[in-house]
């Protein structure tokens, strides 16, 4: 009977070890095989012998050897350390000596690497009823022609095995078991079916899905008693298309096994194919064309377990906020001349230096933009309805789109929940030469107009800025603008009137850079490994491929730590995933004022009063403390214990920094 000895590279314990191992040391071992009739190759092939057997060394015996007339037997293989490798030699006897011959001396013996890849429950018939046994000694395999059954009947195979022979030639093989024991067929000798599909009722029918990365989409071919399941293709990781479940198809294999499979349709493409059961994804609902609720949780509960933490040791000290003051008059300090004149008008630059710098440059704030405070919409806050002088003055956020817009965040107070966008065109502004102070100054003229009953100068005021309508924009700390996809985002951050959050979903918001009002909404809520639900985040920003980031505090060990979080978006399908990248043990300040990316550098700034942190974005998970760099400020006026309240911050695509302060709304260049 005709064997082939296969030389492996050893994978768990894909078959189980057959032989014994007569004998054993640093230097060499002989494992036990089967009779096995060999045929040399060359007319003269040399016999090796052990001399002396002390040191083991191989050596040749020149008058010892067979030729490509004999046929020669063995039942042991030798394994001999040469040039650091443990070589395979057959052991032989040839006229009384015992010797031992390379294993490249034969010609039915093949030199094979091993690949192996999930069949996921293929269905095979063979086309012919050959197939090999297989037994195992050590890190070789032994291939015995063997017939299996008739070729009309069915197997199903879990495990495809591809091996590569030394001629380079690849042979690819179904591994099946039939009672207890491992058989290979070649692929070329196979072909896959289904013999039976039930269809059952299924309660989730029309249910929204995702799928899983990678997910394997397939499609039946044939009647329901003989088909073949065709694989059409595998997603991408970044597809994350949605699906409507439409039917669960249970499939009988010839072995009596039931495999579920559902049946999906694109709902982009409106294309049908069925996955397994365990491809599914994410489900969510589609309330309608404007909302998606996710019924799942997006948050990847593996990233919460022993996440990447960084003893930041070097951090400056904390800086607090009036929020953590007994005194209830405590406040933050204002702009040197807010206040001083009508309409809160201010024309001379601040400039504030940094007073600490650790690992990284000093750098100084100075005045670029004194933004409006007064408001010449219609607005309710006030008692007619006429604009309001404090309407635009209580800033919440800040982003901007690399090009031309600067879209602000405007609140109307904490715990009303309710505020606006306004887009400033950043690009007119600069083409103009407008002053420091003038756009303070038009929005103020306009309010004054509005109130008097006068005819309003409308074409200076939206030249330069858009305002949006009145919306609930929950606390109004985020805002963000995805550059890569160019869309701007919300999160709509519920606060009580207690100015406490109790908010357990999560609300996100697409908005429309033109109309200032959403766009879309995506509801869902994050829960830890635990289950236990985490309240919804409060900052955003973008990198420049996608990504978002968040954060968040957390006591930890007696200290308040930070939590930083990725996620994507799919700008497509609304999806959403995220995780947690980066614990750093130690904060910099009360408030988490903001969060925002610097494209040229490709670093993450976090942002509390008077202070800043960053740290490079690809080191996210591996951070160290030298990595982490901060300026700290003092914006606080002459006999004031506080500075001023920091809203956000930016940059532009150039490295230009930008900071956003209130009391007045102030933009301020941030130069390193």
């Amino acid at each position: 009977m005709k064997y082939k000895l296969i030389l492996l590279t050893l994978i768990g314990s894909f078959w189980m070890m057959v032989g014994n191992v007569h004998a054993q040391n640093n230097m060499w071992e002989t494992i036990d095989i089967k009779q096995t009739t060999l045929n040399p190759i060359n007319k003269q092939t040399k016999i090796y012998q052990l001399q002396p057997k002390n040191n083991l060394r191989v050596q040749t015996n020149k008058k010892l050897y067979i030729s490509n007339f004999d046929s020669i037997t063995s039942n042991q293989v030798l394994l001999m350390p040469i040039d650091k490798k443990k070589q395979p030699y057959f052991k032989v006897k040839k006229n009384m000596h015992i010797g031992y011959v390379k294993l490249s001396s034969f010609k039915n013996i093949h030199f094979l690497n091993i690949k192996k890849m999930l069949a996921q429950n293929t269905v095979i018939k063979l086309k012919t009823n050959q197939g090999y046994s297989t037994n195992r000694y050590g890190k070789y395999m032994l291939l015995k022609n063997t017939k299996l059954a008739k070729s009309e009947d069915a197997f199903i195979s879990n495990n495809i095995v591809t091996l590569m022979t030394s001629a380079r030639k690849k042979q690819t093989y179904y591994q099946i078991n039939i009672k207890q024991h491992n058989y290979l067929i070649l692929k070329t000798k196979a072909m896959k079916l289904v013999n039976k599909i039930i269809n059952d009722d299924y309660t989730d029918i029309n249910t929204d899905t995702t799928l899983k990365p990678d997910t394997t989409l397939y499609q039946f071919k044939g009647d329901d008693d003989d088909f073949k399941i065709k694989v059409i293709r595998k997603i991408k990781k970044t597809d994350l298309n949605q699906y409507t479940i439409q039917e669960l198809a249970t499939v009988k294999e010839a072995n009596g096994t039931l495999s579920k499979y559902y049946q999906v349709k694109d709902i982009n493409t409106n294309k049908d194919y069925y996955v397994l059961e365990n491809q599914l994804g994410d489900k969510f609902e589609k309330i309608d064309n404007t909302t998606t609720t996710i019924l799942d949780n997006p948050l990847d509960i593996t990233s919460l377990i022993n996440p990447p933490t960084v003893d930041n040791i070097d951090a400056p000290s904390y800086i607090k906020a009036p929020a953590e003051d007994t005194n209830a008059d405590a406040s933050y300090s204002t702009s040197p001349n807010f206040n001083t004149k009508p309409g809160h008008y201010e024309n001379k630059v601040n400039t504030y230096a940094s007073t600490l710098a650790i690992n990284m440059q000093p750098a100084t704030l100075k005045t670029s933009l004194f933004l409006p405070t007064a408001s010449a919409e219609s607005d309710d806050q006030t008692s007619n309805g006429l604009g309001n002088v404090n309407g635009f003055k209580n800033v919440q956020a800040v982003t901007y789109d690399g090009q031309q817009y600067i879209y602000i965040m405007v609140s109307y107070g904490a715990g009303t929940n309710s505020g606006r966008i306004i887009r400033y065109d950043l690009k007119a502004i600069n083409n103009d030469q407008v002053k420091i102070g003038e756009l303070r100054k038009i929005a103020y003229k306009a309010y004054r107009q509005l109130r008097t009953g006068k005819e309003i100068d409308w074409k200076r005021y939206k030249k330069y800025m858009k305002v949006g309508p009145k919306l609930r924009i929950g606390h109004g700390e985020t805002l963000a603008y995805d550059t890569i996809n160019n869309n701007l985002w919300m999160m709509v951050d519920q606060q009580n009137p207690d100015k406490k959050y109790t908010q357990k979903e999560s609300v996100l918001q697409e908005i429309n850079s033109t109309t200032l009002t959403p766009k879309y909404t995506i509801n869902y809520t994050t829960k830890d490994e635990n289950g236990k639900i985490i309240k919804p985040l409060h900052n955003l920003t973008f990198d420049n491929r996608g990504n978002f980031y968040s954060y968040v505090y957390q006591r930890m060990n007696g200290t308040t730590g930070i939590k930083i979080y990725q996620g994507q978006i799919d700008e497509r399908n609304h999806m959403l995933q995220l995780k947690l990248v980066q614990v750093i043990k130690q904060n910099i300040g009360t408030n988490k004022q903001g969060i925002f990316f610097d494209p040229l550098e490709n670093e993450l700034y976090l942002e509390s009063d008077d202070t800043l942190m960053k740290m490079p974005v690809n080191k996210l998970g591996s951070l160290t403390a030298s990595d982490i760099g901060y300026l700290v400020f003092k914006t606080a006026n002459e006999n004031s214990t506080y500075g001023r309240e920091w809203e956000g911050g930016f940059f532009t695509p150039s490295g230009q920094g930008y900071i956003l302060m209130n009391k007045g709304v102030e933009l301020l260049a941030l130069n390193k």
